[in-house]
């Protein structure tokens, strides 16, 4: 029952990689000359939702601030989509983030859920989120 453990050392590393993901999908748009506002403000979203688990909330209000920081990524990343597309790398930067984001608010906040369930949850919900840009991306295509 170790796993179930709720370890804030591990939470921390989750948040820490959650934000250097978001910093660097930035560091990139600005490389890449490709500083999109939308996308920008995504980033900028996950790093605030990553930050905001460190406070000492309860483990509902973390769950809470993860997923409604992804809502709002996705919605975000959706409508750009709509307008711009959604190509592969694209969509593999939120993929991660929304990942990272996701393990992070349940490691912190869903002691209770074993190693692999909050793994499998977070999996599931940032490929839910890659496909409604997706679909997003396709529809404004269209």
């Amino acid at each position: 029952m170790g796993d179930a453990v709720m370890n804030p050392g591990k939470a921390r590393v989750w948040i820490i990689l959650a934000v250097l993901w978001s910093l660097f999908d930035v560091a990139v748009h600005i490389w890449a000359d490709r500083v999109e506002p939308l996308r920008i403000v995504g980033n900028a979203v996950l790093i605030l939702s990553a930050m905001g688990l460190w406070l000492r909330l309860p483990g509902l209000a973390k769950l809470a601030l993860g997923l409604g920081g992804s809502l709002v990524i996705i919605g975000l990343n959706a409508s750009h989509a709509l307008s711009h597309g959604a190509p592969v790398p694209m969509l593999t930067f939120i993929g991660v983030g929304l990942g990272l984001l996701m393990v992070a608010a349940l490691v912190s906040s869903a002691a209770w859920m074993s190693r692999w369930l909050r793994w499998s949850v977070a999996a599931a919900l940032a490929v839910g989120g890659v496909w409604a840009v997706a679909i997003a991306g396709i529809a404004g295509a269209s």
